[in-house]
């Protein structure tokens, strides 16, 4: 699952295979669900990601598209929408949506 994120990165340039600190674009997978919500605690991937909750920059968009999202922490499954409503204000009002939007990817 990380590997699309990763080739994604790779393909933006120098800055863009960091791990930590600045960099030109960042993927990150907070959740999957099928037919039931996949957890992974694995190196290379831990889902839900472990810090989604503490992001408005990662729920407000989230929120955008789906207003009942749920994220699960370590005492079960929590409303994003009240996750983001117990983080500061100052974060959440740094955060401004775009009107962008992401095409499907085409390997032709």
């Amino acid at each position: 699952m990380a590997a699309p994120g990763a080739r994604v990165r790779r393909g933006r340039g120098p800055g863009s295979g960091r791990t930590l600190g600045p960099r030109s674009l960042d993927v990150d997978l907070i959740a999957c669900y099928g037919e039931t919500e996949i957890i992974s605690l694995e190196n290379n991937l831990t889902l839900p990601h472990p810090l989604a909750h503490l992001r408005a920059f990662v729920m407000i968009p989230w929120l955008a598209i789906d207003p009942d999202a749920q994220l699960t922490l370590s005492g079960g499954p929590q409303p994003v929408a009240r996750l983001l409503a117990e983080l500061e204000p100052a974060d959440r009002d740094a955060v401004r949506l775009s009107e962008l939007t992401l095409e499907p990817y085409s390997t032709s």
